[in-house]
């Protein structure tokens, strides 16, 4: 992670680290977060994704990485289609 971390860092300014749900391998929110930050990142642990999202201020552009569940937990809370 702390490769992909590292290249993020110079496209984007905070970090908001969730849990995946349905995975077996995937680390903890805090693990990511700490390796965000050692990259040079603004970053955060949360315990959820609604959580992650009500801290996202309005207009923001949001990147979703790392997993296909994080993405379709995404999906089904916003409702929303790929476009």
């Amino acid at each position: 992670a702390s490769g992909f971390l590292t290249a993020l860092a110079s496209e984007t300014r905070r970090l908001i680290a969730v849990p995946v749900h349905g995975s077996r391998v995937a680390r903890t929110p805090e693990d990511l977060a700490g390796e965000a930050r050692a990259a040079g990142l603004e970053a955060q642990a949360v315990q959820s994704l609604p959580e992650a999202i009500a801290l996202i201020r309005p207009g923001a552009r949001v990147l979703i990485c790392g997993s296909l569940y994080l993405a379709g937990e995404a999906l089904a809370l916003s409702g929303s289609a790929l476009t």
